[in-house]
């Protein structure tokens, strides 16, 4: 068996209550401390981790038995809390985003790469066995060449998270928290565009409803995320990708199914890797299973001493930076050179 590890949560809302279930179910890892400025929720996450309640995050990160911290606090505090963390030599998980500006992400990175834990960020869709399948089949050409790609990530304003995410100055709005998946995947499968154009609109809750147009090498890619005012308009993470050998297409809200439709013949589900079973409530995507995947591999990554994973935080970076130029974009009305 595996060296017990210890692990600390800082901000236990939805997110701290999805890690705290993924954790619990992996073995040689126990939740031993938690933190929440917000009163109640670290002490109602308590009753079913059985882990102490600390006074602040600087106390549970000097705990000898803390050896991972998990930040998934509102993101401006993100680097507040997972920079003491590097420094004291804990291995970090960052949910996403990185950070709400670039110069805070900058800062992150640089002390990630100064240090020997592992630092990884919250990047989910990455592990979404839907999402592997586009990218697998961008990678081994199975169905020749990727001539045109379309995602839509679509829910209501979340209505968890104490308000939060409604203030832009806290969440970044729509643009940063929902978008970012899409953008993220998009530059994990293809690498960075050469340009893009962002066209939106903004409201009290920042730019909630995106749509970027990103040019490639050969072909296109176009991501539409939105928080929709419509209070009970169901979450829709969907995408359409042409191929030369046919469309693969991954319908998020009405069946969440995934079909390939080859040019001739009929269509068929893609094989997929599957996913363990697992619910939890109060976020808009109920499934443990990719969140339990992507800890055991943050975990794994730790016992082996390797820090290059799939969520690297230097691999995760370039995403926010991208999402920063959509931002100048939309605001300037103009289309931006990637460099």
């Amino acid at each position: 068996m595996s060296q017990e590890l210890g692990v600390g949560i800082v901000g236990c809302g939805g997110m701290g209550g999805m890690h705290s279930r993924a954790c619990g179910a992996i073995e040689g890892v126990r939740i031993v401390a938690l933190h929440d400025i917000v009163p109640g929720h670290a002490e109602k996450l308590a009753e079913t981790t059985g882990a102490d309640v600390m006074q602040s995050a600087d106390e549970l990160i000097a705990r000898r038995d803390v050896n991972v911290v998990f930040v998934t606090t509102p993101t401006p505090s993100h680097h507040e809390i997972a920079i003491p963390a590097i420094k004291a030599g804990k291995h970090v998980f960052i949910e996403k985003p990185l950070a709400r500006t670039l110069n805070q992400a900058e800062l992150l990175l640089q002390t990630a790469k100064e240090a020997t834990s592992v630092v990884v960020v919250g990047q989910v869709v990455r592990y979404m066995p839907a999402y592997e399948v586009l990218r697998d089949a961008v990678q081994d050409g199975r169905w020749g060449a990727l001539l045109d790609l379309r995602m839509v990530r679509i829910g209501a304003i979340p209505d968890w998270g104490d308000g939060w995410f409604c203030d832009e100055k806290q969440s970044g709005g729509a643009i940063l928290d929902l978008h970012l998946h899409d953008v993220d995947f998009m530059a994990y499968t293809l690498g960075l565009p050469r340009r893009l154009r962002t066209r939106g609109l903004h409201n009290e809750t920042g730019w909630h409803h995106i749509t970027t147009l990103y040019q490639y090498s050969g072909f296109q890619v176009e991501i539409q995320g939105s928080w929709h005012l419509a209070e009970k308009y169901p979450f829709n993470p969907s995408y359409l990708a042409v191929f030369e050998a046919g469309v693969l297409e991954l319908d998020g809200t009405r069946s969440g199914q995934l079909l390939f439709y080859p040019r001739n013949g009929s269509a068929f589900t893609p094989e997929m890797n599957e996913l363990p079973e697992g619910t939890v409530e109060g976020i808009n995507v109920t499934e443990l299973g990719p969140y339990l995947i992507e800890v055991q591999a943050f975990i794994d990554a730790i016992r082996r001493g390797v820090k290059d994973i799939r969520i690297d935080i230097s691999r995760v970076y370039d995403s926010l930076r991208l999402v920063m130029l959509e931002i100048e974009s939309v605001e300037k009305d103009c289309e931006l050179e990637v460099k």
